[in-house]
This record gives structure tokens, sequence and C-alpha cells, in this order.
């Protein structure tokens, strides 16, 4: 056996069990999935109880508007913690469906096609993941320019005094020196003044985090309807992904019997 021969042995045991390893997490994440779809349910039903507008701007305009909104917190928490999940799993499912394309032949490639249609629909909820956890920082971006626009700012202001003091040595019995020194007093002075005299920048404030509030809300909900859709591609199409030229099944080159699309 040659030395390329056996680099191509070694890298094919090495694709095969990595393909094994991806082949178990996809059924561990299938499996799991019914209770996935409902402790996402419980945690938006508890971190999301308020369902009307008026309610979660009467509920955050008694909160202190200069402070942090916990309440928005704890929802960018939640929202960051599942679309982070969500990432790991559509890149696995990802890369399991890759690894199913059969090598390239002449003819016989409808189900081939299928793999890629539903690997470019998994590869697209994945880039929609990745967009929604990267707005997320944007909450705390717009709150503190905001706070800064409107809010109150410290500074400090230095007041320098300038004098001379004249003082009188005794060198000797018989001399007296008078010397002149030039002396600076700084006196530092804390000043807080608002930079805009606008009563109703609180009320910006809740407004802000109402409109974030529902934002986030959706982003969890689209969460769970991510990991549904890539369910359901991949559950209809399961026949066609792990034998796209019906090699088991031996239906022949033509044949699209079984085939569901999305």
């Amino acid at each position: 056996m040659s030395e390329l021969e056996e680099a191509f042995t070694a890298c094919k045991g090495v694709l095969a069990t990595h393909q094994q390893a991806q082949t178990k997490r996809v059924a561990d994440y299938l499996k799991v999935l019914p209770d996935l779809v409902k402790a996402i349910d419980e945690a938006g039903g508890k971190t999301f109880a308020m369902s009307s507008a008026q309610e979660v701007a009467r509920s955050f305009a008694e909160m202190d508007a200069e402070r942090v909104n916990v309440s928005i917190k704890s929802a960018i928490d939640l929202v960051r913690e599942e679309v982070t999940s969500a990432t790991a799993a559509m890149g696995n499912i990802a890369a399991w469906v890759n690894m199913q394309v059969p090598a390239c032949e002449t003819g016989n490639n409808f189900g081939v096609e299928v793999q890629e249609l539903v690997l470019k629909r998994i590869l697209e909820v994945k880039r929609e993941l990745d967009d929604m956890v990267g707005k997320l920082p944007d909450y705390y971006k717009g709150r503190a320019e905001s706070i800064a626009r409107f809010g109150k700012e410290t500074y400090e202001e230095t007041e320098r005094n300038d004098s001379q003091e004249k003082t009188k040595t005794q060198k000797d019995a018989s001399a007296l020196t008078e010397e002149t020194k030039d002396t600076t007093r700084s006196n530092n002075k804390k000043f807080t003044k608002v930079l805009r005299n606008i009563d109703d920048w609180p009320a910006h404030l809740v407004e802000y985090d109402v409109s974030w509030y529902f934002k986030l809300r959706t982003m969890h909900a689209s969460v769970r309807s991510y990991h549904l859709a890539v369910c359901d591609v991949v559950v209809k199409n399961m026949p066609k992904l792990l034998d796209p030229r019906n090699n088991v099944t031996g239906h022949g080159n033509n044949d699209r019997g079984g085939m569901m699309m999305f």
C-alpha cells in the first residue's frame, strides 16, 4: 500500500468516526426536542408574563429609570442562552446533512438536490440566529446613549488663586532679610448640571424598555419556531437524507416516491 493510500484510509477512518458522532448528536437532539420546546415555553411564560404594552409600561415606570432594568436584563440573558444553544444544534445538524451527501455522479441526483435544499434551510436558520444574538448588545448601547443625552453630568472645576507671600528671615543678629515667594492654591469643586432640561426623558427610557421587551419576546418565540421548522424539514425528508440515491430501497434512478417536500 502506497503512502497516499495509507493516508486516504486513515482519513476515511477519521471521517467515519466523525460521522457517527454527528449522527448521535442529531439523534439525541431529535429525542429531547419535545422536552426542549416545553422548557422554552415554560421559561418564556415566566420571563414574558406581561402581555399588554400598558402593563409592561406601568411596571417599568415604577423602576429607577437610570438603573439597569432587571426584567429586560433577565430576558436578554434567557434569549442569549437559548439562541446560542439553538445555533450549536443547527451547526450539528448542518454538519450531519453535509456528511450524508454522496460522491458526485452523473444522474440520479434528485435526492442530492433534496439534501442541498435541506442544508440551505438549516444554514439560513443558523444565520438568522447569529444575527439575533448579535443584536442583543444594541439594547445596552442605545439605553446608555439615551441616559448620556438626557441625564446628568458631574464634573470638576479647579480654581487657582495666585498670591505673593512676604517673609522675613534673620540670618544673623544684625541683618534682617525680606523674601518674597509666589504661591498658588488650588481648590477643586464638584458640580452637577442637567444637560437638557427635559422632564419626560424618564418616560423615553420606559418606552425604550417596553419596545425591547416585545422585541425580546418575539426573538424568544422565533427560537422555538426555528427548532420546530428544522425538525420538520429533517423528519419529512429523512429518507432522502439517509439514502439520496435509493441504494438501499433500490427503486431506480427516477424514483421520487415517498418524497415529502417542505
